[in-house]
């Protein structure tokens, strides 16, 4: 069992150190959309909003039929709907705790006792 548990650690260090490569690629890329970036977060938002929205019809109570190695965990349609517009939420509430912690950091370099000072 705890390899398993190493096993998902390793995982999951290799996809950060993956994913932050690929953002320093990025945000140094000289031809990098802004405006793409940035309206991902707005599009995405209502696309969540949309899955809430569906599970409550009662066209979601339909079942699926899923394949055994598909990324859907319910055989009921609300319930999957569900399932994503949960994960899609948790993973926004994880990004606002990471913003609230950059916001402070910058507060704190900028403050007068911080590290960047403020040439008058």
């Amino acid at each position: 069992m705890s390899k398993s548990v190493s096993d998902s650690q390793s995982d999951t260090v290799t996809r950060r150190q993956y994913v932050e490569a690929c953002s320093q690629q990025l945000l140094m890329d000289p031809d990098c959309e802004w405006g793409d970036l940035l309206s991902a977060a707005p599009r995405t938002l209502a696309c969540l909003g949309q899955a809430f929205v569906a599970a409550t019809s009662n066209a979601a109570n339909a079942s699926v039929q899923l394949e055994k190695t598909g990324p859907l965990q319910y055989t009921s349609l609300r319930a999957n709907l569900q399932h994503c517009a949960d994960l899609g939420q948790e993973a926004f509430l994880e990004a606002e705790g990471r913003m609230k912690k950059l916001q402070l950091v910058a507060e704190i370099v900028n403050s007068s006792d911080g590290a960047v000072s403020v040439a008058e």
